[in-house]
Parts: structure tokens; sequence; C-alpha cells
């Protein structure tokens, strides 16, 4: 539990004291701003931008599992390996239920694969590590909004059909906190309060019917969030009698057209999927019971999609590192695969920010400020190089220290050119030189902005490049391998050859109607087997001749 309030205020000091009496806890920190409390492996910080609550050390301690690199990725675990991946797997739950939404997926897809577990699985938990690793800097940020009556509940959910080995499909929702301009589509902070990666409980005959059942579960969540803030806010709060509601709007973000229609149409016409119509028909009266807007977007940009398969956590990660979104609509309604590769990249890493990239961003301090509310926002936009806007959060005493020491600056000048010419007016030319200084510095600090720029852009391309050489490298060992399992298989079907035709050499038939007649394959091998081989065949042909 984490509670906060004024220290001098008396009903905070006596809803303390009631907490103490009713709750026997075992520990009571007192955490100031400065301070960082950690507790089981979780972190709570005070940064420039609010309050950030991860898992940054929490994640070293893990170990991963080991396994033998000449394995085969379908062989059969074993049973220590199975409680080592039990073990791995607990561990990265806590942080996907606590912190960590772009490991529900992963965590999920792998904790119902455990009892028939392969080696594939094994290597999967280990890559899921490691990226956890990575990515230990990212966690859930808490931002000031404004005022709670000004907040809005935006829900989004997706689903992959059918991506679970038994067949059955995976559902994902995220929910979150934004101020009512998200609507009109602003680009806003917002706070996530929920989120579920999780087994569609029933196996899904099409992709609208698993996207309605995920749609249905991504309500529930907000219908009870919803309710939950209305308790806590009112204490006359009933179900009969809710009274006004504090968060009066909310909204729903689905990326599935077919299941935009049926929602909005007045009657679903499914009739070939009776079941996907009963799903929408519970989602239509639970919007109508929260006064929730649907909206539509393209899967690109669909947060939620990140807690439906495994290949998107990093696309999430990235984005959950500026806690930026835009609720945009497109009354067009122009699908991902209609647009071009450039287009789904420049909208996918609108507000997505890479590890190497926020650590770069932290040099460009000053580039352009702009204030945004209580805070400085460092914008800075690739569009030839990597399509992504970053949008760096920096504190107001940044900005005032910036501008109060060149402006000391100028007047160290202006003070020392007045100096100069009151003493002579033989110094005159000098002086109006000298009082220039200050709109060439202005010119200086541009060009080092222009260049500070360009470096960023070089360092952006650089990573995109070792990210397309490290995925060359990993195609290329995979050949080796399946070419190295070829070659296995290719002995193994010769010696099982020679071992028949030997057998047949020395047994006699009764009928010689069930001689074997074996056929020649071919086959690359070399002079020696060839020359071995061709042997071989002398031999069988003299036997059967004889044998005629």
């Amino acid at each position: 539990m984490l509670i906060s309030g004024d220290p001098h205020n008396a009903c905070y000091n006596s809803a303390k004291k009631l907490l103490r009496e009713k709750f026997n806890f075992k520990h009571w920190t007192h955490i100031d701003e400065r301070e960082k409390l950690d507790f089981c492996g979780c972190s709570f910080v005070k940064t420039s931008f609010g309050y950030q609550l991860g898992h940054p050390d929490y994640f070293s301690k893990i170990k991963p599992i080991t396994i033998d690199p000449k394995r085969r990725d379908f062989a059969m675990a074993t049973q220590n390996e199975v409680s080592a991946l039990r073990a791995v797997l607990g561990a990265l739950q806590w942080p996907s239920t606590q912190t960590a939404p772009q490991l529900g997926a992963t965590v999920s897809l792998l904790s119902g694969q455990i009892t028939a577990a392969t080696t594939e699985d094994l290597r999967d938990a280990n890559k899921a590590l490691k990226f956890s690793k990575v990515n230990n800097d990212v966690g859930l940020q808490f931002r000031p909004l404004g005022q709670i009556s000004n907040m809005v509940l935006v829900a989004m959910s997706d689903a992959s059909w059918g991506i679970r080995r038994e067949g059955h499909s995976q559902g994902g929702y995220l929910l979150m906190l934004a101020p009512k301009e998200i609507l009109d589509g602003e680009t806003t902070n917002y706070t996530i309060l929920d989120w579920r990666s999780f087994r569609l409980p029933r196996v899904s005959r099409s992709s609208l019917n698993a996207e309605s059942q995920a749609c249905a579960a991504a309500m529930d969540s907000l219908e009870y969030t919803r309710t939950l803030i209305q308790g806590c806010l009112n204490a006359d709060y009933t179900l009969q009698s809710p009274g006004e509601w504090v968060i009066s709007k909310t909204a729903l973000v689905v990326d599935a057209k077919a299941l935009y229609d049926s929602i909005r149409a007045e009657v679903p016409q499914l009739s070939g999927d009776k079941r996907t119509k009963i799903e929408v028909m519970i989602v239509k009266e639970k919007m109508q019971e929260c006064q929730t807007l649907l909206r539509w977007v393209s899967s690109e940009a669909q947060y939620a999609d990140g807690m439906t398969k495994p290949s998107a956590r990093q696309l999430l990660t990235d984005r959950l590192r500026t806690h930026m979104f835009k609720l945009q609509a497109d009354e067009d309604f122009v699908a991902a695969k209609k647009k071009t590769q450039q287009q789904r990249e420049a909208n996918a890493r609108k507000f997505a920010l890479s590890k190497a990239a926020s650590k770069v961003g932290t040099k460009a301090r000053g580039l352009h400020l702009a204030k945004h509310n209580k805070s400085v926002q460092c914008e800075i936009e690739y569009e030839e190089m990597s399509h992504m806007s970053y949008q760096l959060h920096l504190e107001q005493e940044d900005k005032a220290r910036l501008e109060d020491s060149f402006k000391r600056e100028i007047e160290t000048l202006e003070s020392y050119a007045q100096v100069m010419k009151d003493t002579s007016d033989t110094n005159k030319e000098d002086a109006d030189t000298f009082l220039s200084e200050p709109k060439t510095l202005k010119v200086r600090l541009q060009d080092v902005e222009q260049t500070l720029t360009a470096k960023i852009q070089e360092v952006i391309e650089l990573e995109r490049q070792v990210y397309q050489v490290q995925d060359s490298l990993d195609r290329a060992n995979q050949a080796n391998a399946n070419m190295r399992e070829l070659h296995d298989h290719e002995i193994e079907f010769r010696r099982e050859v020679y071992a028949i035709n030997k057998a047949n050499r020395f047994h006699l038939f009764d009928d010689c109607s069930i001689l074997m007649q074996a056929r020649p394959v071919t086959m690359y091998v070399c002079k020696e087997c060839e020359e071995r081989r061709a042997k071989e065949n002398a031999e069988m042909n003299q036997y059967q001749h004889g044998w005629r």
C-alpha cells in the first residue's frame, strides 16, 4: 500500500492512524521526494517528469537456463530444464503484472507450453530474460495530468488469432487514464491503470470472434475501474444510485474494421456466427452504460498489439519510454496493409523511443524549448532517417538556468564594451565589434545545435545498421544449422540403404517375387563414396543374375 498526503493535515494524520490500528503492517517506510523506495525488487523513484515505478535492478538477479547449443529446437526438454523454465517464467511474471506490460504476452504464451516444453521454448525464455535486462529502464510513469474531473478512461484491445500452439487465440488490452483533450486528437501524456494478456476462453472460429472476446474483456476492466474510482471519491456511492460520475467519458480503441462496423451497426449482421454476435451485443451494452466513444486506428498504431504477440513487445517498450499518445481518428479507414513500409514505420514509431536514442537524447538539452504544462518539451524529429518523433521532457529549472547563464554572459560583454567606449574614442571601432559578440555567440549556438542534430541522426542510422547485421547473422546461423541437420539425415539414410543391400546378399527367399530391387538414389557424394557405391551395385547385380 502506498499513501500520500500533507503531514500537517489533521484529516491525513487521522486516516494514517486508523490504518496503523486496522492493519498490522510489518514495516512503515517514509519516503522523501529525493529518495528512492525499493520493495521486493520494485523501485519507486521521483523523476524530472513525475514518478516512475519499475524493476531496474530486479532482472539482473535472474539467471538464464543452461542449454546445449547443438540441441535441436524440436527436442523435448528434460525434467530439470522444465523446472528451470518454471523458475525463469515465475520470476518474469512478477514484473509483468506490476510494472512491465510488455512482458505479458511472452510470459502468458510460454506458461501455456511448460507441460510440453521444447528446446525452442527454453531459448525463447532466455531471449525474454535478455530483453528484460536490456530494457530495464522502462516502467510505469505517473505524470501530472490535471484534475481528475478532466480525465477520461481509454481502453485499447487487440487479439492474435490462433497464435498458441494448441490453436487457441491470445487476447490483450491496455487501460489508461488521460486528459479529455486526447479525444480531440491532441497529443497528451497518459497513465496506465490496468493491462492483461491472456488466452481467450473459447476457441475462435475467426479473427473477428477473437477480437470480440478481447474487446469484451477490455470493457469489463473499463467498467470496473470507472466504478472503483467513483467509489473512492464518493463516499455515498452505491450501485443503485451512483450519483454524478467523476469520470463521465470513456473511449474504446480497436483496430479490427469488422468489429468496428459490427459495434456501430444498430443490429450486428453476423448470422453465420451467433456466438460472436452475443459478444458484440455485450460490448455495445457496456459502452452505453459507461458512455463510451468508439475509435478505430490502424494496426501499426494499436498499442495493445504488444499485449498479444512477443514480436511486438519491443515497439510497446519504446512507446512506454515516452508515455505519449495521440488518438486521431482516420476517416478514410486506411488499413495497414494498404500503406507503404515507410508510412507504417513512421506511424508506428511516432511516440517510440529506443534505449540508445534516449541516451543520446539526454545530451540534446536546449535544442528546441517549448513550454508544455509545467515542463519544457524538447522535440526532435527524424523524417528521413528513422521517421520517429522523440519528445523529451526537461524541468523548468533547466530552461531558467540556461537563460540566466546566457543573459549574464551578454551583460558582461556589454559592460566591458561600455568601459572601452568611455576610456577612449580611438577604441570605438573595437568596442562596436565587441558588442556584436552576443549575436555571433547566438550563431555559434545554432551551428552547434545543427551539428548535434546531425550526430544524433548518424547514431540512429548506425543503430539501425547494427540491427540489420545482427538479423543477417542470425539467419545465416540458422541456415548453417539446417544444412548440418540435412547432412546428418543424408548420412543416416545412406547407412540404412547400405544395411538393406548387405542383408539382401546373404538371405535366400522362397519366392523370388519378394526380392528387394533397390532403385539408385541421386545424391551429391565424394569420389570415394561414389566408387564404393558402384562396387556395391556391381556385386548386387551379379548376385541377382546368379539367383535368376
